[in-house]
């Protein structure tokens, strides 16, 4: 049987995929966490050459304050064809975010059209 190799570009858009479809769930699941995306690992400040799912948090919390299902996993095991491949976490405290423009969460928005 030929192994089926993938190309860079397609084990991206699967893992951004599986990023996509999960997130909602996770956003959920885990406290504190505020957003979610695939990007480079960081290590110490400094970008390391290779691929992590992203959480950011508002604040870390120790994992003895969190229940067992709450805590952010230090990797995920994610099918990409025929192989499964260990994809690392990567936890980013952010703080609290305040938005800057002047619509608040709840506001509507409207279109004002001139003549």
């Amino acid at each position: 049987m030929k192994k089926i190799i993938y190309s860079t570009s397609k084990k991206l858009t699967a893992l951004s995929d599986y990023v996509n479809t999960q997130a909602p769930i996770w956003l959920k699941q885990f406290p504190n966490c505020i957003g979610v995306h695939l990007g480079n690992k960081k290590r110490k400040g400094k970008e390391l050459r290779y691929y992590s799912i992203v959480f950011y948090v508002e604040k870390k919390q120790k994992e003895d304050d969190l229940k067992v299902d709450e805590v952010i996993p230090t990797h995920f095991v994610i099918k990409l064809g025929h192989e499964f491949k260990k994809i690392p976490t990567d936890i980013i405290e952010t703080g609290k975010l305040n938005l800057l423009s002047g619509i608040q969460p709840g506001e509507g928005v409207f279109s004002l059209r001139l003549k």
